[in-house]
C-alpha cells in the first residue's frame, strides 16, 4: 500500500485523513517513509517533536516611564534566548544529543500601535526528542520561565537605580509560573461558562494554531491573574517519537544498504508524518510497527537553497526502495 501526503506543513492533514481511513483490524509490519534526509543513509524509528506555548502576562506602563512596567516582550524574549541557546531542554539518549528547541513564534499580544510596554507576549518552541516525557519537559520549562522573569526584574530594578534613581520604585509582585491545568484550577466556572465551551465550535484547521492564546487568556481574565506571570501548554500539532525496531523493514534495509556499503542510523532526526502512524491508528507508541526513513538526501532543508542529489534520488534510491520492500516481502 502506498500513501502520498505532501503536506505535513499543512498539519499532516493529508495522513490524518488516510489514517482515518484504514481498517482498525489491519495488521501493518512496517512503514518505509521516503522524507528528505541529510547524507545517504537509512533511519530506524523516528524522533518526535512537541510545541510548547508560552503566554506571558507583564503589567504595561508608558514607555516614558519604563521602569513602571513589567515588559511582557522582555521576559518572552529572555525566554526565547534561554530555552534555544542552552542545552536545558535539548534531549540526551545515552551520549547523544538531540537538537535543542527553535522559536516559532514571538510576538507581543497588541491589537495596534500604542506606546505602552507590552502587556502581553507569546513565545512557541518545537522541541524535538527520543521520548522524553512531557511533564518533565514541562518542568524544564517551567524553571527556564520562572529564571527569565527573576533575571529581568531584575535587571530593570538595576537599570533603574543605575540612570534613574529617583524614578518611583515598582510596584513588587512575586511572579507566577503556572501550566495550564494549574490555572484552570484557580477559575470558578458557572454553568454559563460550560455551556459556553460545550457548544463552542471546533478549530478550523487553517486558523486553529492560536486557539491556544485565546483559551489562555480567556482562563487568565476569568482566574484574575495578575502579571508578572507565564501560562505554559503543549499544544497542536505534535508526533511522537518512534524507538527503532528490529523488524522485516529494518533487517531488509540493513541487508541491502550494507550490501551498496550504506549506512543504517537511527532516530530519524526531523520531524516526519511517519510518527503519525504509531498513536493515531495503532492507539500507542509501544504498538508502533518498524518505520524505517529511506528518501532522497540533498543539503539546506527548508533553506532557500534546498536541493537534493539528483543522481541518488532519482537513479539509485528508486532501486533501493524497490530491493528493500521485495526482501522484506519475502523475509
Amino acid at each position: 500500500m502506498m500513501i502520498a501526503a505532501p503536506d505535513e506543513e499543512h498539519l499532516s492533514a493529508g495522513m490524518n485523513t488516510a489514517l482515518e481511513s484504514l481498517p482498525r483490524d489491519l495488521e501493518l509490519h512496517g512503514v518505509l517513509n521516503l522524507d528528505y534526509v541529510d547524507a545517504p543513509v537509512a533511519y530506524r524509528g523516528a524522533m518526535g517533536k512537541s510545541r510548547f506555548g508560552v503566554w506571558v502576562l507583564g503589567r504595561p506602563g508608558h514607555a516614558g516611564a519604563p521602569f513602571e512596567a513589567v515588559d511582557a516582550m522582555q521576559i518572552a524574549a529572555d525566554l526565547a534566548l534561554r530555552a534555544t541557546l542552552s542545552p536545558a531542554l535539548a534531549d540526551r539518549l545515552e551520549d547523544r544529543f538531540g537538537p535543542p528547541p527553535v522559536a516559532l513564534r514571538l510576538r507581543d499580544l497588541k491589537w495596534g500601535y500604542d506606546v505602552q510596554t507590552a502587556g502581553q507576549a507569546e513565545l512557541e518552541l518545537n522541541v524535538v526528542g527520543f521520548g522524553r516525557p512531557r511533564d518533565e519537559t514541562l518542568g524544564r520549562l517551567r524553571v527556564l520561565a520562572l529564571t527569565s522573569v527573576r533575571e529581568v526584574l531584575r535587571r530593570r530594578d538595576a537599570l533603574r537605580g543605575e540612570i534613574a534613581p529617583g524614578a518611583p520604585a515598582p510596584e513588587s509582585r512575586e511572579p507566577m509560573v503556572l501550566r495550564y491545568d494549574e490555572l484552570e484550577k484557580q477559575v470558578t466556572w458557572g454553568i454559563e461558562d460550560v455551556m459556553a465551551a460545550a457548544l463552542r465550535p471546533p478549530a478550523q484547521s487553517a486558523f486553529f494554531d492560536q486557539d491556544w492564546v485565546a483559551k489562555i487568556r480567556d482562563t487568565a481574565r476569568r482566574a484574575k491573574l495578575a502579571g508578572p506571570a507565564v501560562v505554559i501548554e503543549e499544544v497542536p500539532p505534535s508526533y511522537p517519537a518512534v524507538a527503532p525496531a528490529d523488524g522485516p523493514l529494518s533487517r531488509a534495509t540493513a541487508r541491502v544498504l550494507g550490501a551498496e556499503g550504506l549506512e543504517v542510523r537511527t532516530y530519524y532526526p526531523f520531524i516526519t508524518d511517519a510518527s503519525l502512524v504509531a498513536t493515531r491508528a495503532w492507539g500507542a507508541v509501544e504498538r508502533a510497527p518498524d518505520i524505517v526513513t529511506l528518501g532522497p538526501w540533498g543539503r539546506d532543508a527548508h533553506g532557500l537553497f534546498e536541493r537534493v542529489h539528483a543522481p541518488y534520488a532519482f537513479e539509485k534510491l528508486p532501486r533501493l526502495i524497490a530491493e528493500v520492500a521485495k526482501a522484506a516481502l519475502l523475509e
